[in-house]
């Protein structure tokens, strides 16, 4: 039984080296898909001249600035997964971190599957939403304060804001808009952020959750 358990604790130690290989990959896979929109956005927004004049117009550029937008709600959403990821690896790497402090403890590799388990279905302490209809000034603040509560959250927003501004050529050349352009654009911000925000929060929500395969062990079940 103890040599049992001594390589199941060898086997999560390999476990907690791939969990943070795969976080430092989150990270860089992030930076990378940050660093292609600018690039991409930066591109365009420089030789917008240059792109009227060899595909044809001003139309080609509003169909350009159409396909910036839609390839940018396409990165917010990769975005949104790599948090995610990113909230399973890191929670399983606290989870194998309080184990190996607490080893000896165990009796059994049961029991530490036990404790894992007991452990990543833990009830979280999370803040009690205000409602909004009895607390709409609350409620709002609640939400505004989650725009920049860390740094990833300050990263998503500025993305959100960023991926936006391709907009702003669409609307200049719309002849029933460009009278309207900074009316038109904040409500196109406000759709995007509160669009965007629920989504990320929903997929971080999802990776807090225990149906993730990193730490589960018993997989008789999906064998069937």
């Amino acid at each position: 039984m103890r040599d049992e358990k001594i390589l199941f604790l060898e086997h999560l130690r390999s476990v907690y080296d791939h969990c943070h290989d795969h976080l430092l990959e989150q990270g860089r896979k992030r930076d990378q898909g940050i660093t292609f929109y600018i690039v991409l956005l930066a591109f365009i927004l420089t030789n917008k001249d240059k792109v009227e004049q060899v595909f044809g117009g001003e139309s080609t550029f509003i169909f350009i600035n159409g396909g910036l937008v839609i390839i940018g709600w396409i990165v917010l959403c990769f975005l949104a997964d790599l948090r995610s990821w990113h909230t399973q690896y890191l929670g399983s790497i606290y989870t194998l971190n309080w184990i190996f402090a607490n080893e000896s403890k165990f009796d059994s590799v049961d029991d530490i599957k036990n404790q894992m388990k007991m452990i990543m279905t833990a009830t979280l302490n999370t803040q009690n939403v205000p409602s909004f209809s009895k607390h709409p000034i609350r409620w709002c603040r609640y939400w505004m304060s989650g725009l920049w509560k860390s740094t990833d959250d300050k990263v998503y927003t500025g993305m959100i804001v960023l991926t936006a501004t391709p907009l702003m050529g669409i609307l200049n050349r719309i002849e029933y808009t460009k009278n309207y352009v900074c009316q038109w654009f904040i409500l196109y911000l406000l759709v995007s952020i509160i669009i965007f925000e629920y989504y990320a929060k929903k997929k971080v929500a999802e990776g807090e959750k225990y149906n993730t395969w990193i730490l589960s062990f018993d997989y008789n079940s999906r064998l069937k």
